[in-house]
């Protein structure tokens, strides 16, 4: 893959991240920020949203290459499987 892909998700509370991949590995942008202050609950569903929009990036990444994609964060190893291509 030489090209980079990049797509934006809005999330809950007027927040957005934008992920970019390319040959300069893996970027995340996230707006506002720092995020606002929520209560737990709203930063629950914040953190839900961007772990959703992640996966779905992470996947559409995986097809691209037509191999699995494995990240690593604070919270242990996540590996993303390409889907079928049409």
């Amino acid at each position: 893959m030489n090209n980079s892909w990049q797509r934006t998700f809005r999330l809950p509370h007027g927040h957005r991240v934008t992920f970019s991949y390319g040959p300069r590995g893996l970027k995340c942008v996230a707006e506002p920020w720092p995020p606002a202050r929520l209560s737990e609950r709203r930063q629950r569903r914040l953190y839900e949203a961007y772990c959703a929009a992640r996966m779905q990036f992470m996947t559409e990444v995986a097809t691209l290459r037509g191999n699995d994609v494995i990240v690593v964060d604070g919270e242990g190893v996540h590996v993303f499987r390409p889907k079928r291509r049409q």
